[in-house]
């Protein structure tokens, strides 16, 4: 069976990263949307079986984006 999955939207030092990494400890697979990518990568080389995603949450087409990569490489997500 397949983890489930988790988008986490504001991804960084406060509480976006945090909810990231409550839910990577719970064993689910993580999406992480945030603007800085290299903060993105940080915490994508931290938590096994996570997704950077580059995104910014104010900009319709960019979350539309952003959750069709987190679809095609993740599933659809069980937690947003």
């Amino acid at each position: 069976m397949t983890a489930p999955v988790a988008l986490v939207a504001g991804v960084g030092r406060g509480t976006g990263g945090a909810v990231a990494r409550r839910f990577a400890a719970a064993g689910y697979r993580v999406a992480l949307l945030a603007r800085s990518e290299g903060r993105l990568k940080e915490f994508e080389a931290k938590l096994d079986g996570s997704l950077a995603i580059p995104c910014d949450v104010s900009n319709e087409a960019a979350i539309n984006e952003a959750l069709a990569t987190c679809m095609s490489e993740m599933g659809v997500p069980d937690v947003v």
